[in-house]
């Protein structure tokens, strides 16, 4: 039985239990979210050292009774056990994707209840949109305001929006001068670009369907630059 069972939705991670499936992490390596296999180690390795045994596995894998047929575990490697497992608490990456996902909601909610969802359909609005978490908690996360277009106007607003929250911001020492641009609901290290001056927004690609948010850069070690 597992504290945490980290469920993803099977149309984005890979079943341990599919056999024509042979790489050796959940997220493949060709698709948009093999940088999440990245993001899953750190959090699996922080609940391990908190003494929680957690687990990753699939929608494609809840059985009946709500269980899980076969899960992923991570040590120093990602490994595939194929049994039934079980969890105290489920950590829910899937609820709030299409209506695809509702019999597994069902069953885990129905069959299993009253087992905890961690990171359910509301909370999961709110994190995954940057600019949403930042109105939410002001004070405990990186300022972030929203740009209208890459347009010089609209980065020149941006700025010196940007620039008033950090000025009130309690921990606003944490801040260089360098900015971050990412997209305000992206996953897994993706489009997210390093600005030093204005001439580096003109280098970044454009993209009609991506809603831009500026950050400052926090001024500390042990994050991974240009690794992804």
């Amino acid at each position: 039985l597992f504290d945490i069972m980290i469920v993803y939705d099977a149309h984005l991670a890979h079943s341990a239990a599919d056999p024509t499936y042979r790489e050796s992490a959940p997220f493949s390596i060709s698709g948009e979210y093999f940088n999440c296999n990245a993001t899953y180690q750190y959090f699996i390795e922080y609940c391990q050292q908190q003494g929680l045994k957690v687990a990753f596995t699939t929608t494609h894998d809840i059985n009946a009774a709500g269980q899980f047929s076969s899960i992923w575990t991570y040590t120093t490697t990602w490994e595939r056990h194929i049994e039934v497992s079980g969890a105290k608490v489920i950590f829910d990456k899937f609820s709030n994707l299409l209506t695809r996902n509702h019999a597994a909601y069902k069953i885990l909610t129905t069959i299993l209840k009253p087992l905890p969802l961690l990171h359910n359909q509301a909370m999961r609005i709110m994190f995954d949109n940057k600019l949403e978490t930042y109105l939410q908690f002001p004070n405990y996360t990186i300022p972030t305001v929203q740009l209208d277009s890459l347009a010089p106007a609209s980065i020149e607003k941006a700025e010196r929006a940007l620039a008033a929250q950090c000025r009130i911001h309690p921990y606003r020492d944490d801040f260089g001068s360098d900015l971050v641009l990412k997209d305000q609901f992206g996953i897994g290290g993706n489009q997210i670009y390093k600005i030093k001056d204005d001439a580096d927004f003109a280098a970044i690609p454009y993209h009609s369907a991506t809603h831009y948010i500026l950050q400052p850069l926090i001024q500390a070690s042990g994050f991974a630059i240009d690794h992804y």
